[in-house]
């Protein structure tokens, strides 16, 4: 009887995602450079995950953080995979930690759609449209303390300049694709008016 493949196991706990990141670290070293998460890496993918990124030997502890947030941040405001592995690639290989090479150790397998770059598009503008909201949540949060606070007008405006910084920097993650100009254009509009209404409110 054929032994179950482990990476199809793991995908029927995984779910269905589009991307896997296996972090190996000093933990999983035993006193050899050969390491089996390549293959592993390879079962998940070949069980349908498109992209999955893995090393060829243990990771430094700090090395896999650095890749889960680098890797993860880029992939989630819609950079291209490719791009962002490439990125994080530099991002470890420009830490010059002696005897390290977690740089040379990341592999990625992937099958990307042949729609990707649209996809990548739709989901910037997603993704831009809920930081924005988010950072105007937290801009009324920080409206409603910095009113509140025996503040001097030019302490309330610094205070929602900072804010309105969180707002400025989702706003420029929309794209400027056309098939989201209008959107882009609309919801840019809107951002305007919302970060007026504060401020007009502080300085009443």
């Amino acid at each position: 009887m054929r032994a179950p493949c482990p990476g199809n196991s793991t995908r029927k706990v995984l779910g269905h995602p589009l991307v896997v990141s296996i972090a190996s670290c000093d933990s999983g070293y035993h006193g050899s450079v050969i390491y089996d998460g390549a293959a592993f890496a390879h079962q998940l993918h070949q069980s349908g995950i498109p992209f999955v990124v893995a090393s060829q030997f243990p990771l430094s502890f700090a090395g896999s953080v650095v890749m889960v947030r680098e890797l993860y941040q880029k992939l989630m405001c819609g950079v291209d995979p490719r791009m962002a592995l490439h990125a994080l690639r530099a991002k470890l290989y420009a830490r010059h930690d002696p005897g390290v090479h977690d740089w040379a150790a990341l592999i990625a397998y992937a099958a990307l759609p042949d729609d990707l770059s649209s996809q990548l598009v739709e989901l910037c503008y997603l993704r831009a449209r809920q930081a924005i909201g988010a950072s105007m949540s937290y801009v009324d949060a920080g409206i409603d303390a910095i009113s509140g606070g025996n503040l001097n007008q030019t302490d309330k405006e610094n205070d929602l300049s900072d804010l309105m910084t969180h707002v400025d920097l989702a706003t420029r993650r929309l794209p400027n694709a056309p098939d989201f100009l209008s959107e882009a254009m609309g919801l840019r509009g809107t951002v305007d008016k919302r970060k007026a209404e504060p401020t007009s409110a502080l300085v009443k």
